[in-house]
């Protein structure tokens, strides 16, 4: 996917920058966020993630497909958690977090309360977190 699609199709799923009239594939868009490792569109992914999920057409193994190597997974996995701590927050809830919450490890659990717990306090977060803390 080249720029100029992604940010066509991240315009179509709530995080606009240019207009657009064509369809954006949810998933390939939301795996080209996580390849861009930009953090400007890390910010966006929630509103993104949301947007993709009311088109039904969202499917995280798909996304996981379009993703290469160990750190972009991971880089997937820790954004999905984010994103389902500031839905749990709001009281926001999605089938795709639903069923995820349910297969959570304890450690993931442990991530998701303590950057809960830093978004209602609206303390600094940061991605590359300790185990313990979830934070630098």
């Amino acid at each position: 996917m080249n720029d100029s699609k992604l940010l066509t199709s991240l315009a179509k799923l709530g995080f606009q920058m240019f207009e657009t009239s064509e369809e954006p594939d949810v998933n390939e868009t939301l795996a080209e966020v996580v390849k861009s490792n930009d953090t400007r569109l890390w910010e966006g992914f929630p509103v993104v993630l949301a947007n993709a999920a009311e088109s039904y057409q969202f499917t995280p193994e798909k996304v996981k497909k379009r993703l290469t190597g160990k750190e972009q997974k991971n880089n997937f996995h820790r954004l999905m958690l984010l994103t389902g701590s500031l839905f749990s927050l709001y009281h926001l809830s999605f089938s795709w977090w639903n069923k995820l919450k349910k297969d959570l490890s304890n450690k993931d659990k442990a991530l998701v309360k303590t950057w809960r717990n830093y978004l209602a306090h609206n303390r600094t977060l940061k991605y590359h977190s300790c185990p313990k803390t979830g934070l630098e």
